[in-house]
C-alpha cells in the first residue's frame, strides 16, 4: 500500500530564532514585489513611458507570483529551494536597478513575482516541521507575509525619496542575498518525499467514482429488469467507492501514529 507521507519531517523542531528568521524573511521576501509602487511615477519619468504602460508592467509582479507558489519546496530540502529563491530573488532586483525599457521592467518584475513566493514557502516549511504542541505560534511565520505587504510600499517609497527607485533596488537585493547565505545554514535540510504521483490517482479514482454514480443514479430504469440492474451496479459501484475510502483513511492513520510523520 502506498502512501504520501513526508518523512523526518517531525525530526527537526524549529527554534524560536530559527521561527523569527523566517518571519523576517518571509516579510523581506513578500515586500519585494510592492516597493516600486509609491514611484511609479518617477519609474514612468526616468524610462519616458506612461503611467499605464509602467503600471501593466507592474502587474506582471502577481503573475510571477502565482508561478512561483509552484515550486516543490514540500519535495525537496528547503535550505536548498530557498537559498537559491531568495539569491534569484536578489538577482532580479539588481538587474531591474539598470532597465531602461517598460517591456525589460515589466520582465524582470515578473521574475521578482516568483522570487516573491518564499513566504509562502516558508509557511509550508514551518507547518513541516513545527513541533505539535506549538504549532500555532510557529505558523506566526505567515504574519511575516502580512507585514511584507505593508512594509514593503512603504520602505520602498522612503528609499525611493531618499536614493532614487533605482538604488532602493539596490538596497533590497542586498538584503536579500544576506537572507539567501542565512538561509542555506540555518533553514532544515530534511527533503520531503511526498509522491504526487500516488495522490493524483486517488483524486481521480474519486471523481470517476463521483461521475459514475452520476451517471448511474441520472440513467432512467426501462422496466423491472432495468430497474433491478440499476441498483446492482449502483451497490458494486458504492462498494468499491467504500473501499477506496476506507484505504485513504487508513493510510492517513497510519501517517498520524507514525514517529517521521
Amino acid at each position: 500500500m502506498q502512501t504520501d507521507v513526508i518523512s523526518n519531517a517531525r525530526a527537526v523542531v524549529l527554534s524560536t530564532p530559527v521561527v523569527w528568521f523566517m518571519a523576517l524573511a518571509a516579510a523581506l521576501g513578500t515586500a519585494s514585489i510592492y516597493p516600486l509602487q509609491p514611484a511609479i511615477a518617477d519609474v514612468a519619468g526616468s524610462l519616458h513611458a506612461s503611467l499605464a504602460t509602467v503600471g501593466v508592467a507592474l502587474a506582471c509582479g502577481p503573475l510571477g507570483y502565482l508561478v512561483g507558489l509552484g515550486l516543490l519546496v514540500d519535495r525537496f530540502s528547503p535550505e536548498y529551494v530557498l537559498s537559491t529563491q531568495f539569491g534569484a530573488l536578489a538577482i532580479a532586483l539588481a538587474v531591474n536597478a539598470v532597465v531602461g525599457t517598460p517591456w525589460l521592467l515589466g520582465l524582470i518584475v515578473g521574475v521578482i513575482g516568483v522570487g516573491s513566493s518564499v513566504g509562502a514557502q516558508l509557511s509550508s516549511v514551518a507547518g513541516r516541521f513545527a513541533n505539535p504542541q506549538c504549532r500555532a505560534t510557529v505558523l506566526g511565520v505567515t504574519a511575516g507575509i502580512s507585514a511584507g505587504i505593508l512594509a514593503g510600499r512603504i520602505v520602498g517609497g522612503w528609499l525611493s525619496d531618499e536614493i532614487g527607485w533605482r538604488g532602493m533596488f539596490l538596497v533590497f537585493a542586498t538584503a536579500c542575498t544576506i537572507v539567501a547565505v542565512s538561509a542555506f545554514f540555518v533553514l532544515p535540510s530534511a527533503a520531503g518525499e511526498a509522491s504526487h504521483r500516488g495522490t493524483s490517482r486517488r483524486f481521480a479514482g474519486s471523481l470517476a467514482c463521483m461521475s459514475a454514480s452520476h451517471r448511474f443514479d441520472s440513467r432512467p430504469a426501462v422496466g423491472p429488469s432495468g430497474s433491478l440492474r440499476s441498483a446492482r451496479c449502483r451497490r458494486v459501484l458504492g462498494s468499491r467507492c467504500r473501499s477506496r475510502r476506507s484505504r485513504i483513511r487508513r493510510s492517513a492513520s497510519a501517517c498520524t501514529h507514525s514517529p517521521g510523520c
